[in-house]
């Protein structure tokens, strides 16, 4: 089978309430997954919904006497942080996966901007140049491929380093859409886009933390 870089898209939809603990201030769920607002976030009525991604997890920390008392637990998951999509600001990138390989350690993904309406294959996220085709017509279609690094989001990396020389099977990547700041990719022309935040809640460290009882995703009003 080919590469394929992204996914079918379905919005990731948050629902706006109170904080019991302060009412002037707002938290939000994804599902029963309980999330922070990041500070770009504006200020919604409770029982509104909004399309989001995650942008950080956060975590709990390790109690006093523990060898590492004060530093984040990753083995719980607080909440997530959340930032509203905003197509002007943001782009949906589809990817072939984050993969540590080689013998560098350095973690990277491929792809392009995409609709989300379904997987792009290689040949789409990076065109061939056709028989005879002119090096300007080419690199017009091929514009918009670039390649990303995974910010802060704890996305899910296939570790491959040194896997050869381990003599074990290289770990499949995960194709998985991305939202990226649209400003990034003008000021690096696509040469190391930092991700801003995931797009579902299957795609980092922390999933198998989510809360999903009763989670549902639902299309963007």
């Amino acid at each position: 089978m080919s590469k394929l870089y992204g996914t079918a898209y379905t919005p990731l939809v948050a629902r706006i309430q109170r904080n019991r603990r302060d009412a002037t201030k707002r938290v939000a769920f994804i599902g029963r997954q309980l999330c922070f607002l990041d500070r770009r976030f504006p200020l919604l009525d409770p029982g509104a919904e909004v399309e989001v991604m995650v942008v950080q997890a956060s975590y709990g920390v390790h109690p006093a006497g523990h060898d590492w008392a004060g530093s984040p637990d990753r083995s719980v998951l607080r909440g997530l942080m959340i930032q509203p999509v905003d197509r002007a600001l943001h782009a949906l990138v589809a990817i072939d996966g984050f993969e540590c390989s080689g013998s560098m350690c350095r973690t990277t993904a491929h792809g392009r901007e995409t609709d989300g309406s379904r997987a792009l294959t290689a040949q789409e996220a990076y065109p061939s140049k056709r028989p005879g085709e002119s090096r300007e017509s080419w690199l017009a279609r091929d514009r918009g491929s670039m390649w990303l690094t995974p910010g802060r989001v704890d996305v899910t990396v296939a570790d491959n380093v040194n896997a050869r020389f381990y003599d074990r099977q290289p770990t499949p990547l995960r194709p998985m859409n991305v939202w990226v700041e649209r400003s990034r990719i003008a000021e690096t022309s696509g040469c190391g886009v930092r991700v801003l935040g995931l797009s579902t809640l299957d795609d980092a460290d922390w999933s198998p933390l989510v809360s999903r009882e009763q989670a549902q995703v639902r299309q963007a009003a």
